[in-house]
């Protein structure tokens, strides 16, 4: 998490590029290195080429932690998410093998619906 040594490097940072700063102020920032303490970041200034390199793997966990509150029902840990552990491949249209028998936690997909298609030109009173 970010720490007030860090607020303070990126004011710091943000006054060497030539921006005002002001003390409570909303600050756009993205982190370089999380594994660091504290961690690295760099402001981000809307209009203007970020130059170094996000640290990616520290945004997909937090992306896998948020999916996998709602995955979780459906056998999908947030270690899956991250490996992309029960794909069965990668054309496939689905993510576990039909014929075998599910693992124990993953269910069945359930069966595909046919989409019926139509001529007939939708509004949204189709769907209310």
């Amino acid at each position: 998490p970010i720490n007030d040594l860090s607020v303070k490097e990126l004011a710091e940072k943000l006054i060497a590029l030539g921006y005002e700063f002001v003390p409570g102020m909303k600050v756009s920032w993205i982190v370089t290195n999380s594994r660091k303490t504290p961690q690295e970041i760099e402001p981000f200034i809307s209009g203007k080429k970020f130059e170094r390199v996000p640290d990616w793997k520290y945004y997909a966990e937090r992306v896998a932690q948020t999916i996998a509150r709602a995955t979780e029902n459906f056998g999908w840990s947030e270690k899956d998410l991250l490996t992309g552990s029960q794909q069965s491949g990668l054309f496939s249209d689905a993510f576990q093998d039909e014929t075998k028998a599910p693992e124990p936690g993953c269910p069945r997909p359930a069966p595909k619906n046919e989409v019926k298609k139509t001529d007939k030109r939708l509004s949204l009173e189709d769907f209310m």
